[in-house]
Formats: C-alpha cells, sequence, structure tokens
C-alpha cells in the first residue's frame, strides 16, 4: 500500500486537518468501545471487481484492516470536537471516499496527471467498531476497522466527450478510448449517448477487442439521450426495451477502438482506472 503513516486525509468531502487527525499505525490496546459489530447482505459483482451493500448493517468487505487516527501534535480532544468526529467517522450506512493528503504525499503515490488534470486514488470504504484512544489521562484519537468495497485504489473518473458525426444523417466514425488500469479485467464504462435528429437504430463495436460482439439499439427517437452503465447493467429510462443486443461496452487496457454506426451525433465515456494498493 502506498505510504500513509503520518498522513492527514479527507472522507466523506471533509478534510481532517479539521481536527487535526492523522493516520498512524500504533500498537494501542483495545479500550473504551464506541459500537458493535455490524452484520450484513451484499453483493459482489465480477465485472466491477467491487462489492455492493444491499442491507444496512455490514461486514465482511473486500478489504478489512485496522487504522488509528490520532490528533497530530498529540493534544487531546474535547468533547464538542469528539461528538463532531464521531458523527463524521464512525458507523457510516455508506461507503465514502478516503483520500490521503496531497500535501503528505512526499513520493506521489496517490495521484497522478492524466491529459492535464490530477486525478486522485481513494478507497471507497467506511469505519467500523471504533474505539478511543485514551493518552496522558483524555482522548487523543480512535482505533476502528477500515472497510472497503475493492481490494484496489478507484481512481478519480476520466470523462472523454466525442463529437461523432452529422445530427442529421447517419454515419460511420471509429474514436478512440485509452484505458491505463492495474486490474488484468473488462472495464465498463458508464456511456451517454446523445442521438441526432433522426433517430434510428445503432450499433457500437470494439475492433480491439471482439469486433462480432456487437452493442445495438433499434427504434430510437430523434434526439434521444441513452445512458448505460456496464457495471450494473443499467440502462436509463424505456431504452432497455430498444436493447437489441444487450452488450455493454467494455474496455480493454490499452487502446480501444470503437466503431460507431447510425445516427450518433456526440457521446461521452466515463470510466475510471484502478491501482494497486
Amino acid at each position: 500500500m502506498a505510504d500513509i503513516y503520518g498522513s492527514h486525509f479527507e472522507y466523506a468531502g471533509k478534510m481532517s486537518r479539521q481536527y487535526g487527525l492523522i493516520i498512524v499505525t500504533i500498537g494501542t490496546e483495545r479500550m473504551l468501545q464506541l459500537g458493535g459489530a455490524k452484520e450484513s447482505i451484499s453483493l459482489f459483482s465480477k465485472k466491477a471487481k467491487r462489492q455492493y451493500l444491499m442491507d444496512d448493517d455490514y461486514s465482511g468487505a473486500m478489504l478489512s484492516f485496522d487504522i488509528e487516527f490520532v490528533t497530530d501534535n498529540e493534544r487531546l480532544l474535547e468533547l464538542s470536537e469528539r461528538r463532531a468526529i464521531e458523527k463524521w467517522l464512525f458507523n457510516k450506512r455508506e461507503y465514502c471516499k478516503l483520500y490521503f493528503d496531497i500535501a503528505d504525499d512526499l513520493y506521489g503515490e496517490t495521484f497522478e496527471y492524466i491529459d492535464g488534470a490530477r486525478k486522485r486514488n481513494y478507497l471507497n470504504c467506511r469505519f467500523v467498531n471504533p474505539e478511543k484512544l485514551e493518552y496522558n489521562g483524555g482522548i487523543v484519537g480512535y482505533k476502528a476497522t477500515l472497510e472497503a468495497d475493492s481490494n484496489m485504489f478507484w481512481q478519480d473518473a476520466i470523462e472523454k466527450s466525442y463529437s461523432v458525426g452529422n445530427a442529421y444523417e447517419d454515419i460511420s466514425s471509429v474514436i478512440s478510448v485509452t484505458v491505463d488500469s492495474d486490474i488484468d479485467d473488462y472495464v465498463y464504462p458508464k456511456v451517454t449517448i446523445n442521438m441526432g435528429g433522426v433517430g434510428g437504430d445503432i450499433i457500437i463495436s470494439n475492433n480491439s477487442d471482439d469486433s462480432t460482439r456487437l452493442t445495438k439499439f433499434v427504434g430510437l427517437s430523434p434526439y434521444a439521450t441513452i445512458v448505460m452503465k456496464g457495471e450494473l447493467n443499467y440502462v436509463s429510462g424505456q431504452y432497455y426495451e430498444k436493447f437489441a443486443k444487450q452488450n455493454f461496452i467494455r474496455l480493454l487496457d490499452g487502446e480501444n477502438k470503437l466503431t460507431v454506426m447510425g445516427n450518433v451525433d456526440s457521446m461521452k465515456i466515463e470510466f475510471q482506472n484502478r491501482r494497486s494498493l
């Protein structure tokens, strides 16, 4: 895993610097438990290589390890701070993004630049079974179990927009999508397709993979917008009924050449690279 010892962090959209908390790994004893274990039903997606929560209570993550948060100057936490921290960090009923502070990442292990934009890596996780850590007659932090939906980092999404063809005629066009992922498997992106003013049938194939594996919609209305999420087998609105060849678009690691046929005006493709811990 990236060296996160002594790092400030961002969780659920809030910065730990607000409380002076850092992540450490020290041999403290377990004491002053705040909450019990949770159990739930979950679903593992082979396509996405991730685990989805199916019920509120939860146990048995894809990735699980103990983690400790303490104040960065051994300052004792006040009661009002502890209440705010506990509400922010613990016993959430959903996974939240955990980023490690860029200023503390001396070796740049948790972010990179792609097409000029900074993309950060994060764990999609939550903290369960929290316990208070005592020092010098007060509370200096917490120990908890981090449970994540994947055994790899997620990276901030990459969005690619393409102007495909003329809005008033059918076309055949090739677009290029480059994926750079540490996972040895397909990536199933979110795809938004905007039809032109004619509508009709469309066919999409990935020539870099299997050109006979077609993604096909029939009888689409002019100016229709279709959203596909391959990880979830999701097609927006009533368009699943028009999903004639029910192959969701999938991408290989490396360059993918997609052929798009029909009255497609534009497309947007969103995907996340995966990074090893």
